[in-house]
């Protein structure tokens, strides 16, 4: 005799159990993964922190070539900027960067020197930053 039961099987609850785990493991992969949603956001907040950094020492400089300064004067100031942006943005504490002079066009370069992740670095290197 077959009862009309209502309810799910065994078998049910099983394969309903392993797809939950399947799905769980794609979105874990997909968010924590090498090149996963978080990681992508950290370099991306990380390379537009370098941008805007560049422009402020760029805008900076256009200023105080506009205003005559010398080369050593407008130096001292971007390094003044730098070290206080490095200051106000501490998770690149650990970084080491140099403003070179560029003979050809007269003008500073920041340079990466070190510090930093190895990803970070990596990082840098994909946008072709100018490197020690």
């Amino acid at each position: 005799m077959l009862k009309n039961e209502k309810g799910i099987t065994m078998l049910a609850l099983v394969i309903t159990v392993i797809l939950v785990c399947l799905l769980a493991a794609v979105t874990i992969s997909f968010s924590l993964g090498e090149d996963g949603v978080f990681s992508k956001s950290r370099r991306i907040n990380f390379l537009e922190d370098i941008s805007e950094l560049q422009k402020e020492l760029s805008e900076q400089e256009v200023l105080a070539r506009a205003n005559g300064k010398s080369n050593d004067t407008i130096k001292t100031n971007l390094e003044k900027t730098l070290d206080e942006w490095l200051e106000a943005h501490q998770s690149y504490k650990d970084f080491t960067f140099e403003l070179r002079l560029n003979d050809k066009e007269d003008t500073f370069i920041l340079t990466y020197i070190s510090g930093g992740t190895e990803e970070e670095e990596n990082w840098l290197n994909t946008v072709n930053f100018p490197r020690e």
